[in-house]
């Protein structure tokens, strides 16, 4: 397999580069040449202790990589992409509590309980005229400052 053909240093997890936009062409060309790719880093630059990642852009890969958390957790260093550099890990650690950075059967569990109130019966209930203009006859849970019991 050829070397993927993108500037030398690049790292997808630098924010200055969604500045101008996503980095189509450069995740196009890893998806061609090099699906599974490290992405070297300095030493702790993005916050972990580490050197780098490995950039997964194809989609079978992606799937197959999210079905297996007992090798691929997002619970271990976060699904975030990158800290400050410095970052303590206890403050990573904290991160864990986000429905996104666990792993099953944590995340399975709350996934179930949070996704009742997207499915189509809430979701619908909440459904006015205009989103910006809340309507009285909108059920009492889904007007502005609410809460639910």
């Amino acid at each position: 397999m050829a070397a993927p053909d993108i500037p030398p240093g690049f790292d997808f997890t630098d924010p200055d580069l969604y500045t101008s936009g996503v980095p189509a062409a450069e995740l196009a060309e890893l998806r061609r040449a090099a699906p599974v790719f490290w992405i070297g880093q300095r030493r702790g630059s993005a916050g972990f202790d580490d050197e780098g990642y490995w950039a997964v852009t194809r989609h079978a890969d992606i799937l197959a990589i999210s079905k297996t958390p007992d090798l691929y957790s997002s619970s271990e260093n976060t699904a975030l992409i990158r800290f400050a550099e410095g970052t303590p890990r206890e403050s990573i650690e904290m991160q864990r509590i986000i429905l996104l950075n666990m792993d099953p059967p944590e995340h399975t569990k709350l996934r179930g309980i949070v996704s009742r109130g997207f499915n189509p019966g809430p979701s619908a209930a909440c459904a006015g005229p205009s989103p910006t203009a809340p309507s009285a006859s909108w059920p009492r849970h889904c007007r502005p400052g609410a809460r639910r019991t």
